[in-house]
């Protein structure tokens, strides 16, 4: 896809990493484009993203902290998602009311 894009734009294929030729772990794909995003965010648009906005165990910022993208001057804020949170408790206020058998009194 890559190289018939550039075909049709006349632009040279820059060597880059995308799904198709993804080598890592399939489960890590995504915490690692978010990751590669902050770190080419100053270079590419010229941003700093002060936060990141994520459920409770989203491994993510753990990733951002060890790869510090605004290295040493900013660190990235972990906002976490109420509609996450909301969601996985109605959840689980489901899951016991589905699971809990009340015997007649």
């Amino acid at each position: 896809m890559c190289k018939l894009l550039c075909n049709m734009y006349k632009e040279p294929v820059a060597s880059h990493k995308y799904a198709k030729n993804w080598s890592g772990l399939y489960a890590s794909m995504e915490q690692d484009v978010i990751v590669v995003g902050f770190l080419q965010s100053t270079s590419m648009h010229g941003l700093v993203y002060c936060h990141l906005i994520a459920d409770h165990n989203s491994n993510v910022h753990i990733q951002l902290i060890n790869a510090m993208p605004y290295r040493p001057t900013r660190q990235v804020e972990k906002i976490e998602c109420r509609n996450h949170i909301f969601r996985n408790y109605v959840s689980q206020v489901q899951d016991v009311r589905n699971n809990t058998k009340l015997e007649n009194l």
